[in-house]
């Protein structure tokens, strides 16, 4: 082969360019999207976090308080629930509130006090009269009475006075509370619960004195 026709390399393209490289383009709103939601559910997370944590102090039952019994401060500690509780309950700031008042159901050692479970005042159910009699140690056994115990008052003749030839009039009852004398003397206010045609009878025989109150039965503890 001669020498003109050896390969030559062929011309370059008129005409031909290098492209030049497209560069990322980045959107600036989606970031900042997405560091917002990263935000809002670091706070959201921290925020229950915290919550779950937080308590309030209410009043509890340190000693059971039968129905119908005042509660008294030795009957009352606090506990620990949290603070998103449902429970309509007494706040420890309140215990002063709640001395004094009475139990409207039996309330348990341990249990937390709710708003339901006492009254200011005992109101007797329709049908019932609640009468509160006096009565010295002498008219009452030596067993202490205590809410719910099932009692009734006995006719007795007067002092001295001859035993009466038929069985006395007795009257049933239930014991609702019991209240010592606040002038120290050896006598008990004991308010009685009984059928409502009863209380006109017991209270007349409770302002003669000439009564006595015999247990039939003991509330359980």
């Amino acid at each position: 082969m001669t020498q003109d026709m050896q390969t030559q390399p062929a011309p370059p393209l008129e005409g031909r360019r290098e492209l030049p490289s497209v560069p990322k383009r980045r959107r600036p709103g989606f970031i900042a999207l997405g560091v917002v939601l990263v935000v809002v559910l670091f706070l959201g997370f921290m925020a229950a976090l915290s919550s779950s944590g937080q308590s309030t102090q209410v009043l509890a039952l340190a000693a059971t308080v039968s129905r119908g019994e005042q509660i008294e401060p030795d009957d009352l500690t606090t506990v620990e629930v949290p603070s998103d509780t449902t429970l309509a309950v007494f706040e420890a700031s309140q215990f002063e509130d709640v001395v004094g008042q009475y139990a409207a159901v039996d309330l348990l050692p341990g249990s937390t006090l709710t708003t339901a479970a006492v009254t200011m005042e005992l109101a007797p159910e329709p049908g019932y009269s609640v009468v509160g009699i006096a009565l010295s140690t002498t008219q009452l056994p030596a067993q202490d009475l205590a809410a719910n115990d099932h009692v009734r008052i006995v006719d007795t003749p007067p002092s001295q006075g001859d035993p009466p030839s038929e069985t006395p009039t007795t009257l049933p009852a239930t014991v609702l509370s019991t209240t010592p004398a606040a002038d120290g003397s050896p006598t008990v206010i004991i308010d009685l619960l009984v059928p409502e045609e009863d209380a006109p009878a017991l209270a007349a025989r409770a302002a003669t004195g000439r009564i006595a109150l015999v247990i039939d039965t003991v509330q359980a503890d």
